[in-house]
C-alpha cells in the first residue's frame, strides 16, 4: 500500500478526528491522572473541532492540516504552520 500526504478534505474529517482521538487514549491520557473516559467525548469534539476550522476557512490563513492516506484509510494527520515552518500537531493511528 503507498502513502500519500495530501491536505484535508471534508470527507476526512470524521475519519481523521477517529484517528487522533485514538493516538491520544493510547499516547496521552495513560500520562494524566485527572482524566477519566467521561473526558474522552471532549476531547473527540477538541478534535473535530480543529479539522472543521480548517475545512470551513476558520483556522489561519496559513495552517494547513496534511492527512497521511494509506490504502484510502486517513492513518494520521498533522498541522503545517506555513509562515514559521512549524509542524504543530501530529497525530498518528495506534495501529500504524
Amino acid at each position: 500500500m503507498a502513502l500519500t500526504l495530501r491536505p484535508l478534505k471534508q470527507q476526512d474529517v470524521e475519519p481523521a478526528t477517529q484517528c487522533g482521538l485514538a493516538a491520544w487514549v493510547s499516547g496521552i491520557l495513560p500520562s494524566l491522572n485527572d482524566f477519566s473516559a467521561s473526558d474522552i467525548p471532549r476531547i473527540e469534539q477538541l478534535f473535530r473541532s480543529f479539522l472543521m476550522q480548517q475545512i470551513t476557512k476558520d483556522a489561519p490563513v496559513n495552517d494547513l492540516i496534511i492527512v497521511a492516506d494509506i490504502g484510502g484509510e486517513v492513518a494520521g494527520f498533522y498541522c503545517l504552520e506555513c509562515d514559521c515552518g512549524e509542524l504543530t500537531d501530529l497525530w498518528l493511528a495506534p495501529k500504524w
